[in-house]
Formats: C-alpha cells, sequence, structure tokens
C-alpha cells in the first residue's frame, strides 16, 4: 500500500474488476476512491471516481437503493 492508502479492496475478475480504496488527502481527511478497470484486448483501461467525506453517507444510501431495485428486478423476473 501507498503512503496515504488506509483501506483496499476489490471486487469481480475477468473483464471487469472494481477497486474500493480508502485514502488520506494532504488535508488528513479520507476519501473512497472506486475504480473499473476494463480489459479490452490486450490492454485495460481504467476509470475511477472520488467520494469525499461530506456526500459518503449519501452516496452509500444511494448505491444500497440502486442494488436493492438491481436485486429485487431479478428476482421477480
Amino acid at each position: 500500500m501507498f503512503e496515504n492508502e488506509r483501506y483496499k479492496g476489490r471486487a469481480g475478475g475477468g473483464k471487469r474488476t472494481y477497486f474500493f480504496d480508502v485514502k488520506e488527502s494532504s488535508e488528513g481527511k479520507l476519501y473512497l476512491e472506486i475504480s473499473e478497470r476494463v480489459k479490452k484486448g490486450d490492454e485495460y483501461e481504467k476509470h475511477s471516481i472520488l467520494v469525499f467525506d461530506d456526500v459518503l453517507l449519501e452516496f452509500v444510501t444511494e448505491l444500497k437503493k440502486a442494488a436493492k431495485f438491481i436485486t429485487d428486478s431479478i428476482v421477480s423476473d
């Protein structure tokens, strides 16, 4: 881990892998970096978003709602 990294998590594999990294800013605040790595041929593309502490709870709430919507849709099919 790098000096500013506090937590590293990972999900998926194959064509798409998701990384969940908690990092510390230069001001000492924690933030979440969610990255997606997608395999395209012999290369990988990486896309990231940063979620800062001031909106983290709202972000997680909406993420849970979206996940529930998807899982409920799968179950009802």
